[in-house]
């Protein structure tokens, strides 16, 4: 399974796709193409403490709620 990714960055709205077969695959896939927001140190270092131990829609669940991603959708 897929899921598609909205993300903004400067203004600029991205759509990507990422695998969902594991969490962590889905993490390292938003954060090969970026995330929005990750330009302090502190806001890498809260994406790179994403919760990745509670299944790929709590992932995407937060990276919504915490702005790192726009929205999402499973394909």
């Amino acid at each position: 399974m897929t899921a598609t990714i909205n993300t903004r960055e400067n203004g600029i709205y991205t759509i990507n796709t990422i695998n969902t077969k594991s969490t962590e695959l889905a993490w390292q896939g938003m954060s090969e193409f970026g995330v929005d927001d990750c330009q302090t140190e502190g806001r890498l270092i809260e994406w790179q403490d994403a919760p990745d131990d509670r299944g790929v829609e709590y992932l995407l669940d937060w990276a919504v709620e915490n702005g790192f991603i726009s929205s999402y959708y499973f394909d």
